[in-house]
């Protein structure tokens, strides 16, 4: 058997209630040519059984014997892939029946050597809307990502070959950005405005303050990975993205407890761009105890949902 057209990489822990779900929308796709790898990281429920209960040879199937995290266990499959595209999809989330159709229609009658990726739109299950808000369809560069015309979520489908020459996914962080951002310097995007990748939610479980913490400290490594790599690059292509970047990594740090740290990137923040949110933050960060500061931003982020539960 030769290689498929598509690798898609499922990481998923302590979800076999919702992963059947996820893998079905991806065995009924109209275009077969693809391998489900699947990557158990460390659950402690019936996730194998679930996997084990499908008879279908394009399922590969690797578990961690503990939790390393969505990106160690996205990088088992990497490392595995066979496909000629790579597409994620998490493990409480499903494919439109179209999906992959859909991106091979592109791909192949794409003709821009610098377009290796395709970016579509999401759909929030049960909000019933696009979660996805962007530019009208065309190519997306690096600049598009740096300052913000991408907000929401949205599925991405990659070249392989040109996505390794990017190295794989940064492990102290839950998502991909980085490595989106890495290659988009050598690379072109295209965006078409279809909602090919169906996202839920909710599934009646509260996250924890541990939970929000940990993903506060993953958030604000990636937040300083990408201000020092591309801060400049940033200012002087978008002094307002430039400014929002260090308030939300002060943020982060005030969640982490670290005041000093925190109000120096308020101070880079205010002097990019004035904003009263960041002159009250930095006020609050000057009367307040820091930890009762940090419990009172928690809270917060809790309440408007700023991290996924992922």
């Amino acid at each position: 058997m030769g290689k498929p057209s598509f690798s898609i990489i499922c990481a998923t822990y302590n979800r076999s209630s919702l992963l059947k779900r996820a893998i079905m929308s991806v065995l009924n796709q109209q275009f077969k040519d693809f391998e489900l790898i699947i990557v158990n990281d460390g659950s402690t429920d019936e996730t194998e059984g679930v996997v084990r209960s499908f008879k279908d040879r394009r399922i590969v199937y690797f578990k961690n014997e503990t939790n390393r995290g969505p990106n160690h266990a996205r990088n088992i499959g990497l490392k595995h892939a066979s496909g000629r595209y790579i597409a994620l999809l998490d493990d409480d989330d499903t494919l439109s029946p179209l999906a992959l159709r859909k991106v091979n229609d592109f791909f192949s009658s794409n003709t821009n050597e610098r377009i290796k990726m395709l970016i579509t739109n999401c759909l929030n299950v049960e909000a019933n809307r696009t979660s996805g808000r962007i530019l009208e369809e065309g190519i997306i560069r690096l600049s598009h990502l740096l300052c913000g015309k991408l907000k929401g979520d949205y599925w991405i489908v990659v070249d392989k070959d040109a996505l390794l020459q990017n190295g794989l996914f940064n492990e102290r962080v839950t998502g991909g950005r980085l490595l989106w951002l890495s290659f988009l310097e050598k690379y072109d995007a295209y965006y078409i405005p279809l909602a090919l990748y169906l996202a839920y939610r909710k599934h009646g479980k509260r996250i924890t303050n541990s939970k929000m913490c940990l993903n506060a400290q993953r958030a604000e490594f990636e937040f300083s990975e990408e201000l020092f790599k591309y801060g400049k690059q940033l200012k002087k292509l978008c002094k307002t993205a430039y400014s929002r970047k260090y308030l939300e990594l002060a943020i982060f740090q005030i969640v982490g407890g670290k005041r000093e740290e925190a109000m120096s990137s308020l101070f880079v923040s205010l002097r990019a761009k004035f904003s009263f949110f960041a002159i009250a933050v930095l006020s609050l960060l000057v009367l307040c105890n820091i930890v009762i500061l940090s419990k009172i931003a928690v809270t917060a982020m809790k309440h408007y949902q700023y991290f996924s539960a992922n």
